[in-house]
């Protein structure tokens, strides 16, 4: 898949869609899939890689995570909306670390909103956060979030360790 996307050839997104809607594959290459189609096409493939979320399954997990290296704004949006759609708490995982791998300031202040409201997820966008290698001031906004419930104070320290 990915020397298919080296060609670059007007035909190799193509080929790229073709081998990721037989969904048969193994997720490591649908993934490769996603992310090629992504590289060739641009911010305009989202839409189409969206469509592959709603399995909750480990190749929709390498779309999420195909999404999440755009680092833009839209694939957060998506995401964001795939996460209230989502009831499994697995996928729900993989949807905040694909939300913080967008790196996008927007995402960032989405799952400290998630912490400082202490939902469901609030655990979750605790280690999402973590694993993806916050900036300072993220860090500090994540400790002040923290700081007044010790449930999450405790989290926070458990994620640290881990």
């Amino acid at each position: 898949m990915r020397a298919i996307e080296q060609v670059g050839s007007s035909s190799s997104p193509l080929l790229l869609r073709q081998r990721a809607a037989l969904v048969n594959d193994e997720p490591e290459v649908l993934g490769a899939c996603y992310g090629g189609v992504l590289r060739l096409e641009g911010l305009s493939a989202i839409p189409w890689i969206a469509r592959f979320l709603s399995s909750g399954d480990e190749a929709a997990a390498e779309a999420a995570l195909a999404l999440s290296a755009t680092h833009s704004v839209e694939a957060f949006q998506v995401l964001r909306e795939h996460l209230q759609k989502t009831p499994d708490p697995w996928f729900r995982s993989v949807i905040l670390s694909a939300i913080a791998l967008t790196r996008h300031d927007e995402a960032m202040e989405f799952l400290l909103d998630v912490v400082r409201n202490d939902s469901v997820d609030a655990a979750g966008a605790i280690e999402a956060i973590l694993r993806s290698g916050p900036s300072e001031k993220v860090m500090e906004s994540l400790e002040k979030e923290t700081s007044a419930n010790p449930r999450l104070t405790r989290v926070l320290a458990e994620q640290r360790k881990a």
